[in-house]
């Protein structure tokens, strides 16, 4: 969802891709639900391993979901490694009510990215910024 989020909003300020250590044959069809619900296009969505991105440069990766912090994040080579952030939003389909998580989880992901964006500053220090909104947002004591 971050990707479709941030190409639509933000699309000439910034290019964003995603991809994940497992992914599965198709994205959610509640995170694509989500999506239309506001009028985002979803129709060049697909799941990806971040496999797809060995030799693109990256200017800063930004993991999201609670488990991806526990993973093992993939090196990007290209020209000077880039900056990594975590934004540690709850995984939705894990959630007791994932169609509603998917709801909140959307609300969080714009403002995170509109925050990023918006908030002057070096691009690693805006990232560790809304990590901590993040963080107090969707903290530890989240119900799921």
């Amino acid at each position: 969802m971050a990707e479709a989020i941030a190409n639509h909003l933000f699309g000439e300020r910034l290019e964003a891709c995603s991809g994940g250590s497992h992914p599965k044959d198709a994205p959610n069809p509640l995170a694509i639900q989500t999506l239309k619900r506001h009028n985002i296009e979803t129709d060049d969505l697909r799941s990806k391993s971040w496999n797809e991105f060995e030799g693109k440069q990256f200017d800063l990766v930004i993991t999201l979901c609670d488990s991806a912090v526990r993973e093992s994040c993939p090196t990007l080579p290209g020209a000077g490694a880039p900056g990594m952030s975590h934004w540690g939003f709850p995984d939705p389909p894990a959630a007791d009510d994932p169609e509603a998580m998917f709801e909140t989880v959307y609300q969080g992901l714009v403002e995170a990215i509109g925050r990023f964006v918006q908030t002057p500053g070096e691009i690693d220090q805006r990232a560790a910024e809304v990590a901590g909104f993040v963080r107090q947002r969707f903290g530890e004591d989240l119900p799921v």
